[in-house]
């Protein structure tokens, strides 16, 4: 049994019963976390408005085993990204970006850099006029820190480079293939233009700040999401 505090973001809550609500957590020292919070439901609940959707707060929780819920203890707002909640648009971009750390994440593996990647993309969704980009670039981040990353560099098949040729992303491979060697495949591909491929690899490895001045055309944001939908679909087995 164990008591201990942690930065966390709130990705969702259920009901539970009839006063208490059931919390999944992203925090900083266990990863993906559910905790129950007794009473988070009554009007003068101590935790106040700490466990509303995206709400990066500190939370004190009490972890009896492993293989039982936390229980939350108090929760304190560091801050509550109340911009997000003001704006529908907003909402179901930082909604997409908590679907796929929770779907992403396994339970009590901490992950530090996706805990940073969430706040840093909320904090982008508060101000940003790009949010198709933003949220694309999430998901290209979040593929990156948790394992996932498709190679977008060479031909999986002949290994050649990836040139002005036309290029298909392989969902199954996880990567790129030539137009040559797409032909040999009988699985899904998708086309995608070698432009939207240097895009989408400037994008796993610039600077948060730079990211946000490249500019991409609506043809390239709709080939990038063609590929970030059938890329976790394959993982995940299912679409967000």
């Amino acid at each position: 049994m164990s008591l201990f505090e942690t930065e966390a973001i709130v990705l969702r809550t259920m009901r539970l019963g009839e006063a208490d609500k059931l919390v999944t957590l992203l925090t900083v020292k266990r990863g993906k976390v559910k905790a129950v919070a007794k009473g988070a439901r009554r009007p003068r609940s101590r935790f106040g408005a700490a466990l509303e959707p995206f709400t990066h707060c500190n939370a004190i929780l009490f972890e009896k085993k492993p293989t039982v819920l936390m229980r939350m203890n108090e929760a304190d707002i560091l801050h509550p990204f109340l911009k997000i909640r003001d704006d529908l648009e907003r909402i179901g971009t930082a909604s997409r970006m908590a679907q796929i750390v929770s779907a992403l994440l396994p339970e009590g593996e901490a992950n530090p850099k996706i805990f940073s990647l969430l706040r840093a993309g909320l904090s982008e969704v508060e101000r940003s006029a790009h949010l198709e980009w933003l949220v694309r670039v999430f998901e290209i981040r979040c593929l990156k820190h948790t394992g996932y990353q498709a190679r977008l560099d060479r031909c999986l098949n002949c290994h050649g480079e990836i040139d002005s040729k036309p290029v298909y992303f392989s969902p199954k491979a996880g990567g790129t293939l030539c137009s040559s060697c797409a032909r040999t495949f009988s699985d899904p591909l998708e086309p995608v233009s070698p432009g939207t491929i240097a895009m989408m690899r400037f994008a796993a490895r610039m600077n948060w700040a730079g990211l946000f001045r490249l500019k991409a055309t609506p043809k390239m944001l709709q080939e990038v999401k063609n590929v970030m939908d059938v890329h976790l679909t394959f993982i995940l087995g299912r679409p967000i």
